[in-house]
């Protein structure tokens, strides 16, 4: 399986090279004598990246236009996030005069707590210690190729991917406020009676960047009492979403669900009167829970059912989330890759159909695929890599694995991979084994076959757009020809038929005398499928050219089709609302189709015939 995934990136042209880049940048040279300058450039770049990025790809796309990849090191990153290059000791007059003509007038003399003095640069950096790389080129093309027309985002993610990835940075006071919150816990709701053996949070909802904006309090404005004195009373952010937090508690002996659930609800009343009575913090109970205002942010605490001894532990929903936890503390980029994600999901339309916990797992496979060098050190190239493995990943043959750090036992493993090989077919589409779940896929369990193909569809037609900048061919765009149809009507460059059979009649009932013996035959209808453009579906067939300007798709519909679709209820389809529930019709389908071919279908058509 492994030979065919290679052979199916081969026939992309560079996009094994490109997806193993971090940094990407594009150079539009004019000189007489573009390939000499270019060498004077990437001599420049190397020394100036040294120890920090290495150089890994190069293409011409045309006679004066280069693009250069870079692949961060990962190693020793606290040293970077500084944004400070060390240069010689300053005693060294030659060395340091080279240090200063290479990096410009603004290099500065420091003294170190060690007693050294040494000659440093402190390259403005805005967007985390991922993207030091591209500030520092930035940083040289200002002084030693300011002519050139340089391009650092060719990627079309906007708008996917966040401007700033401060993503471990932004969510440092949640995790001061959580740090401090357990130690309160620890003080207050432990008792000699019930002691708490584990303060559990379940981070899912800020390991991301992006959405630390839902949990945070919005920043008092100056004048904001003039006018809002009705908000300024209310004693806590109702609108913000509560982190939630599990309370691990002991008991001396099993309790049965209903009497815990009458202690647990007499334990939360219990440390909601000591936080008012010795804190003065505000809380209230809520569907079991008690929810706290603390720090800024609005904490949920609930308490978990002990299992019985020698039971199975109850964490494994948890530990899940723990792991995405210390991802976003290994990876700089994994806060602002999630937020990307999500984003992409949300603008598919997707966002509610595919869990965001199987999202994850994907993208933790991408992030810890031993078959890679390395993990990706950006958002873009996490992003990419993503889709890439999205859209040549056969699920059907290919499971899933999960196995961190080695954790999964042989024998685990095993089971599983006989159970994928003689029961495929009962097997969820997304088969999947990691360590936090029993049994397997229970984190992917959820994607039905219809969603997994339409999330591999959107994850082509996107992979393909934005690997396609405008003027310039990264990829070998000939190896994504799309696959047209035949038809009559020549205006359109394509035709999809959305055909149903006509419902036959029923068969006569089983007990009568002219039908013994015989089979019912089973019918025939069924309800309309989700169905997805997918630009990319006959990407491996040669048997007619791309498309290279946006074409014209018609959408044709027979009678069954066109009755069913007006007036069924289904998902995910369309913005009009039925009963408070999305209703599916001709042109909430054809609106999807022009929004998952925007940037290369012109138009949309609509299309009936009896």
């Amino acid at each position: 399986m492994e030979e065919n995934e290679a052979k199916k990136r081969v026939s992309v042209g560079h996009l094994s090279s490109i997806l193993g880049c971090d940094t990407l940048i594009r150079l539009s040279i004019s000189s007489k004598d573009p390939s000499k300058e270019k060498e004077r450039i990437l001599e420049i770049l190397q020394r100036g990246l040294k120890d920090i990025a290495s150089h890994c790809f190069e293409h011409w796309s045309s006679d004066k236009e280069v693009f250069l990849g870079f692949a961060l090191c990962t190693e020793d990153n606290a040293r970077k996030s500084n944004n400070i290059i060390m240069g010689p000791y300053a005693e060294l007059k030659e060395e340091s005069k080279s240090f200063r003509d290479f990096w410009g007038s603004e290099c500065k003399i420091r003294r170190f707590l060690d007693g050294t003095i040494k000659e440093t640069i402190e390259i403005e950096n805005r967007s985390g210690p991922s993207y030091l790389a591209l500030a520092i080129i930035q940083h040289l093309k200002s002084i030693h190729f300011d002519s050139i027309a340089l391009s650092g985002s060719f990627y079309n993610l906007s708008p996917f991917v966040p401007m700033t990835f401060q993503g471990n940075e932004a969510l440092k006071v949640v995790r001061a406020a959580y740090s401090s919150l357990v130690r309160l816990l620890q003080d207050e709701a432990s008792t000699d009676s019930l002691p708490i053996r584990k303060v559990r949070c379940i981070p899912r909802r800020y390991t991301t960047a992006g959405t630390l904006s839902a949990i945070e309090p919005p920043k008092p404005l100056p004048n904001a009492l003039l006018f809002d004195l009705q908000s300024s009373e209310q004693p806590h952010p109702t609108l913000l979403e509560s982190l939630p937090i599990r309370l691990d508690i002991t008991t001396k002996k099993y309790l049965s669900p209903e009497l815990f659930s009458k202690l647990r609800l007499a334990y939360l009343i219990d440390l909601q009167r000591k936080f008012s009575k010795n804190l003065n913090l505000s809380s209230w109970i809520k569907n079991g829970e008690l929810v706290l205002l603390y720090k800024g942010f609005n904490w949920r605490i609930g308490v978990e059912e002990p299992v019985k001894k020698g039971g199975e532990s109850n964490e494994a929903s948890g530990s899940i989330y723990e792991f995405f936890y210390h991802l976003s503390l290994r990876f700089p980029s994994w806060s602002g890759s999630c937020w990307a994600v999500r984003q992409w999901i949300s603008s598919r339309f997707l966002d509610g159909v595919i869990p965001e916990v199987s999202l994850d797992i994907i993208l933790a496979h991408v992030f810890l695929n031993p078959l890679l060098p390395s993990a990706p050190a950006s958002v873009e190239s996490a992003f990419l890599r993503f889709l890439d493995f999205l859209s040549f990943t056969d699920f059907k043959e290919t499971p899933l694995i999960l196995n961190f750090e080695n954790c999964l036992s042989q024998e685990r493993r095993a089971v599983f991979d006989k159970s994928f090989t003689l029961e495929r077919a009962r097997l969820p589409p997304l088969a999947s084994l990691t360590i936090f779940d029993d049994p397997h896929s229970q984190h992917t369990s959820a994607i039905g076959p219809k969603d997994l193909t339409r999330l591999v569809n959107c994850a082509r037609q996107s992979l393909y757009s934005f690997l396609s900048p405008k003027g310039g061919g990264l990829v070998n765009l000939s190896s994504f020809e799309i696959h047209l149809d035949k038809f009559q009507d020549k205006s359109l460059d394509a035709l999809i038929h959305l055909l149903l059979p006509k419902e036959e009649a029923p068969p006569p009932p089983l007990h009568t005398a002219s039908n013994k013996g015989k089979k019912r035959k089973k019918d025939s209808s069924y309800p309309l499928p989700i169905l997805d453009f997918d630009p990319l579906g006959y990407i491996w067939r040669r048997s007619e050219p791309p498309m290279s300007k946006p074409g014209s798709i018609g959408v044709k519909f027979n009678a069954e089709a066109l009755s069913k679709t007006s007036s069924s209820m289904m998902k995910p389809h369309g913005k009009r609302r039925k009963d408070s529930e999305l209703e599916a019709n001709p042109e909430a389908m054809l609106e999807d189709f022009r929004i998952l071919g925007k940037g290369f279908v012109k138009s949309v058509t609509l299309l009936t015939h009896s």
